[in-house]
């Protein structure tokens, strides 16, 4: 999988956090919508490409909190919030330390979709990650999301290169 920077929405984002919704450290903007538009266009046929999230660090927490990971697109580049347009939902997942948590190394990916998944519409100029954390806090994980052509093979590796 080869990755660009201006797709990449966060790498190992600090998802340790108190209950609130957050949004990822990068936004893409999709650039000016043409006029008449009504401020929302279509994703276009074309190539397939997919959103992809991958825990980093194993998720923490004392209290039960469970973590949500939404692909979100808005007309104003600061507006990311419950009124967005979501494209992708992970669904609430277990990041407590009791239960189940999301561990280092998981992932999904999925197809853009070519309107949003709700019924809310067209994609927005902005697009964004939210990371809703739910219940309680939790003290540890980390989660990269970017958008790629080819997800078949999502792994990291050490960097290759050796200074002397």
């Amino acid at each position: 999988m080869i990755t660009d920077a201006d797709l990449l929405f966060c790498e190992a984002q600090d998802c340790g956090q108190s209950a609130s919704t957050f949004v990822s450290t990068n936004v893409y903007d999709r650039g000016p919508l043409a006029t008449g538009n009504a401020g929302v266009a279509s994703m276009g046929s074309g190539r397939p490409l997919y959103f992809y999230w991958l825990c980093e660090e194993t998720f923490a927490s004392s209290g039960g909190a469970t973590i949500k990971v939404e692909l979100v697109s808005d007309a104003l580049v600061g507006g990311h919030d419950a009124n967005s347009i979501r494209h992708y939902n992970s669904g609430l997942m277990d990041a407590s330390t009791g239960g189940t948590p999301i561990a280092a190394g998981n992932f999904a990916f999925a197809p853009l979709p070519s309107k949003s998944i709700d019924g809310q519409g067209e994609w927005q100029r902005y697009l964004a990650v939210l990371f809703t954390v739910a219940t309680a806090t939790t003290t540890a994980g980390t989660i990269t999301a970017g958008i790629v052509e080819d997800p078949s093979i999502i792994i990291n590796h050490a960097s290759a290169l050796n200074f002397a």
